[in-house]
């Protein structure tokens, strides 16, 4: 029944893009390079990849699930979802740098823009509506409550740089015109 609704909210996402224009245009090997590239990177160097593929499989598994294995697991995506997070940030600030540099050609700013949103777009889709998610089906297979001295993280990096970003993205546009 989950990849029904999976498979329905991904329809729904595809739908949303293509009524804006083609799908192809949320496409961009740059982007996916710095956010899939970056997340993928960073965390099998700040944790082992068996441990992300372990956390993974939990994650996707069922039945109760001790508090101990909770709480490792919970912690090795937490980080997957912190570095995820960071490196749209990272792939946004150098799409505004490429931006901001070549303010005097108005045809490089556009593909540089598109740099500096897609790849807020993808970290969100790896952060929040993939990672975000399997955290919380972890803590809701918990048998107790899992750290409460450390709340999920509600507002991530991402959610906070993609407003200012935008803004300034769509100033410097304007402003090349």
């Amino acid at each position: 029944m989950g990849i029904l609704f999976g498979v329905l909210g991904i329809g729904v996402v595809l739908g949303a893009m293509s009524y804006g224009g083609e799908v192809r245009l949320y496409i961009d090997l740059p982007s996916v390079a710095y956010v899939f590239g970056g997340t993928i990177f960073f965390s099998c160097a700040y944790q082992s990849p068996g441990s992300i593929a372990a956390a993974l499989k939990t994650a996707f598994g069922r039945g109760p699930l001790s508090d101990q294995d909770a709480r490792v697991h919970i912690g090795v995506l937490s980080s997957v979802r912190i570095i995820a997070s960071a490196s749209g940030v990272l792939g946004s600030l150098i799409g505004m740098i490429s931006m901001l540099a070549n303010m005097d050609d108005p045809k490089s700013i556009g593909p540089a823009m598109a740099v500096a949103l897609l790849t807020l777009f993808y970290a969100v889709i790896i952060a929040e509506l993939f990672i975000g998610p399997l955290i919380s089906r972890l803590r809701n297979r918990a048998t107790a409550a899992v750290d409460p001295a450390h709340p999920p993280v509600k507002v991530t990096a991402v959610t906070l740089a993609a407003i200012p970003v935008s803004i300034l993205a769509f100033f410097v546009m304007l402003s090349s015109f």
